[in-house]
This record gives C-alpha cells, sequence and structure tokens, in this order.
C-alpha cells in the first residue's frame, strides 16, 4: 500500500501541465494582440497615401484661388493658365459656362480676332460667320498649320504689338513685358472657339484673348466679368457645374506594338495599400532595335508621367519604376491608362502600343 508520497508526482505532473497551458496562452495573447509587421506596413502605408491627399488636396486648392475645381474645369486645357490673371473669373465661366457663351458673349464671335486686327480680312470673316451660325469652321481654319501659313501669306495682317500679359505681380517676376505680335496672338482664339464642350470653348476664347490684348487685358477682363454679373443678375439659370461630366477624350488606339505590362496589378487592379511603387513593363519585340528610344506614359485624367530610356537588348523586356505617388494620384481618378512609344530619333515615332486601362484605388 503505497503512502501519501505516491500522490506528489501527480500534483508535480498536474503543476508542469497547467505552466505548459498558462505559457500557450501567454503566447496566444501575445501573438494575437501584437501587430504584425504586415500590419503595420500597411497602416505606414496608409498613412502616406492619406498624407499625399492632403498635400496634392492643398497645392490645387492653392493654384486654384482657395476652391477646388470641378472636373469639368480641371479638363480644361486653358484653365489653369487662365486662372492666373483671374481665378475669381474661372470660377464663374465654369459655373455659367451654358449662357456664357449665349449671344452677347464678348468672346462670340472671339474678342482675340477683334483685338489682333485680323477680324475684317477676308480668310477670316467667314470662320467667324461660321462660328456665329455654329457651322463647321472652313478653310483653313480646319488645319492648324494652313491657319498659319495663311496668317504669313497675308500682307495685309496689321503690323500691331502689344507689351506682354503678365499675371498680378508674383516674386521673381520679371520687370517688364516684352512685345508681342497681336495678330499672331490672336489667331488661335478662332480654332479654340470652335470646341465642342462649351466651357473649354469660352476659356480658350478668354485666354487667347488675354494673350492678345497684353498689357491691356485688364480692361478687358473687366468686360467679360461685368457680362456674367450681367448674367447672374438676370433669370437665365445658371447650371449646376457639379451635374456636367468631364469632357473624355478617347485613347489613340492605333498603336500596333502590345500594351506594357504592370506586374503589381492583379486583374486590372493596382492597389495602393499593398505598393511601395510599380513597375510598367515593355515587352521584348523587333521594333525595339538597339539605339531606339522607348517612352513610357502613366496618364491620369489627362496629366502624365513620362520615363524613357535607350535600348540596350532588344530580345529582353524594359521595365520602368514609377514611384507610389504617380498610383496615389491615379486612386484619386480611379485609374490611369499606361502606353509607350518607340522613337528612332527625337522627333520620329516608329511605332505606339496599345493601350493599358487600370483601375486604382
Amino acid at each position: 500500500m503505497r503512502g501519501p508520497a505516491a500522490g506528489r508526482p501527480r500534483s508535480n505532473r498536474f503543476v508542469r501541465l497547467m505552466s505548459k497551458v498558462a505559457a500557450y496562452w501567454r503566447r496566444f495573447v501575445r501573438v494575437l494582440f501584437r501587430p504584425s509587421a504586415e500590419s503595420a506596413e500597411r497602416t505606414a502605408r496608409a498613412e502616406r497615401k492619406r498624407a499625399y491627399r492632403e498635400r496634392r488636396h492643398e497645392a490645387e486648392r492653392d493654384e486654384w484661388g482657395g476652391r477646388s475645381p470641378t472636373d469639368a474645369l480641371r479638363a480644361a486645357p486653358s484653365a489653369l493658365g487662365l486662372a492666373r490673371y483671374d481665378v475669381d473669373l474661372v470660377h464663374a465661366l465654369d459655373a455659367r459656362r451654358g449662357p456664357a457663351c449665349s449671344a452677347g458673349w464678348p468672346c462670340s464671335p472671339p474678342a482675340a480676332p477683334r483685338g489682333g486686327g485680323l477680324a475684317d480680312l477676308d480668310w477670316v470673316a467667314p470662320a467667324l460667320a461660321a462660328l456665329a451660325e455654329g457651322r463647321a469652321l472652313p478653310a483653313p481654319f480646319d488645319d492648324r498649320e494652313s491657319m498659319r501659313r495663311s496668317l504669313r501669306a497675308d500682307p495685309n495682317v496689321p503690323d500691331r504689338t502689344v507689351g506682354e500679359a503678365t499675371p498680378p505681380p508674383v516674386p521673381d517676376s520679371p520687370p517688364g513685358p516684352r512685345r508681342i505680335s497681336q495678330p499672331h496672338m490672336a489667331l488661335p482664339a478662332v480654332f479654340h472657339a470652335a470646341r465642342p464642350d462649351a466651357l473649354e470653348a469660352a476659356v480658350s476664347a478668354v485666354s487667347d484673348a488675354v494673350h492678345t490684348f497684353g498689357e491691356d487685358y485688364p480692361a478687358f477682363l473687366q468686360e467679360v466679368r461685368n457680362v456674367c454679373a450681367s448674367l447672374v443678375e438676370s433669370d437665365v439659370p445658371a447650371e449646376d457645374p457639379y451635374d456636367a461630366p468631364a469632357t473624355v477624350q478617347s485613347p489613340d488606339e492605333s498603336g500596333t506594338l502590345p500594351a506594357p505590362e504592370v506586374p503589381e496589378a492583379v486583374d486590372g487592379l493596382v492597389d495602393t495599400e499593398l505598393i511601395d511603387g510599380f513597375t510598367v513593363r515593355v515587352p521584348a519585340r523587333p521594333e525595339l532595335a538597339a539605339g531606339a528610344v522607348v517612352q513610357v506614359e502613366w496618364v491620369v485624367d489627362r496629366h502624365t508621367t513620362v520615363r524613357w530610356d535607350p535600348v540596350s537588348r532588344p530580345d529582353a523586356p524594359m521595365e520602368f519604376a514609377f514611384s507610389i505617388e504617380s498610383a496615389y494620384a491615379a486612386a484619386e481618378r480611379g485609374g490611369a491608362e499606361v502606353f509607350y512609344r518607340v522613337f528612332e530619333d527625337e522627333d520620329t515615332v516608329i511605332a505606339r502600343s496599345k493601350t493599358l486601362r487600370l483601375r486604382v484605388r
């Protein structure tokens, strides 16, 4: 018969077992509540993305006079340049873009040809009439180069110069304006005023007129502001600028080379929470001859980031690194388009690729 000491080993085994169980649960709790390295990195990426968005939004608001522009205003090619002269007027053109292009608008027919002395020329007058009647522009305004040749060849073009328009004083601004040719500044206004998008046409026409009137542009802009004010005071309803979709330009699909690849994209999606940057890969092709230059373009809402490199090995793919900031910018707009061109020299394009469309978040 065993004495009391016989139970001691069982007690020791129980204590050791409970110690092991307690140690297991301590390790489990530490692992459960300790952020993993991957989680910490994801949090850091999210913070960098948030900080980038804040910097980008703040910089954009500064450019646009403390107000965020609408998508349509961002898409208007001359809008940001015109904002340097009168940002409040640019926002007013955006808000009133429908009525602003109606009869009586100081840029319809364009004020620039009038100010530049072109309105009465026999080859310009038909184009202004076509604009007033909503018809397609006649020759030579159906082609930019023909338009310029006509200007150079016409001896009746007035020899008018004016001091260059300079925006309100900024640090390091030049001491005085240089002289510019008014007819040459005025000519593009006819072409630009025929844009199908009403806002783009109005902004471009006003911008061209500003540069045509040169140093006298403040009086012209006051005329435009007066028209805008009269429209606001009238019963003409304004369009809601946030309801009007931005003009979308269809990408060039004439490319003969295969589209580039982005290895970080999964099923066409680039997730900025999971990457620190990304790569655009150009497949090896016979067209990539040694000595040629490949230029990759990452396009987000008409804003392009470019990388280029000479071809060293035609039989190997080429890779171009892009920073996470380019992906963040694309995430703001919901996506990006990527393509590349092959150049024989600085001005000669050998071939263009098809476009890769990516969703970015």
